[in-house]
């Protein structure tokens, strides 16, 4: 059964990806897209180019990351899809585009595919792309508008209770104000994301929460809580 096949694939690639052995991961993807091409669907194959793209990405090599995106938009824009899908490929190509200092072209493709998410209602990745665009702001030291994409991040995590959006609103709002200086509440918006992300199983959050609190406790001339 081929389509089970091609699903079994895909979940097999995803857990490698997971793992970090991007190479298997990509040659998994890669053989479940070749099922879906040759069954016609279009859909599932554009979103597998995408994904093996994003596992190129993850490996640093940028030139093939953008060849496959790029081939996904080519995929998707032969067929008639109003969901998230092509949404995804837009905001994979503003992650690398923000990855190499890109910063202009970043914030097109994530408007672009805020765009998509707004008008399929989809509140966890409007979320998502509202942390993205703060982090493109961030990097171009536009503290003012990052903090706003950080803060409408956090009130549609409140709203539809996303514990992990406003764990990483909190985290983000908390190195901006460590850079700008106002350390007492870089403590405390740091303090708060640690107290949301007790639930979460990544421990690089965690330790970086732990450092970024420890470095605020420092420049505040509280030595000894830094060391902690």
């Amino acid at each position: 059964d081929d389509t089970y096949l091609a699903t079994v694939l895909k979940n097999l690639s995803i857990y490698e990806s997971h793992i970090g052995n991007y190479p298997e991961a990509i040659r998994l993807m890669d053989s479940s897209a070749a099922i879906q091409y040759e069954w016609g669907d279009f859909m599932r194959y554009g979103s597998a180019q995408n994904v093996i793209g994003k596992n190129y990405h993850e490996m640093g090599n940028f030139p093939k990351a953008m060849e496959m995106y790029q081939a996904a938009l080519r995929t998707m824009d032969t067929i008639n899809i109003t969901t998230y899908h092509k949404a995804d490929v837009l905001s994979n190509i503003g992650s690398l585009h923000s990855a190499q200092d890109n910063y202009e072209k970043a914030l097109q493709y994530y408007g672009m595919a805020m765009e998509v998410y707004e008008h399929t209602d989809d509140n966890l990745y409007q979320a998502t792309t509202y942390i993205d665009i703060g982090n493109v702001h961030e990097s171009k030291k536009a503290y003012k508008e990052a903090i706003e994409n950080y803060n409408w991040a956090m009130q549609i995590g409140e709203e539809y209770d996303f514990p992990t959006i406003m764990e990483l609103s909190n985290g983000n709002l908390g190195r901006i104000y460590r850079q700008q200086g106002d350390y007492v509440k870089g403590i405390a918006y740091t303090n708060k994301a640690l107290s949301l992300g007790k639930e979460d199983p990544s421990k690089i959050n965690k330790a970086n929460y732990l450092s970024e609190l420890g470095y605020n406790h420092v420049l505040n001339d509280n030595f000894d809580l830094g060391i902690t």
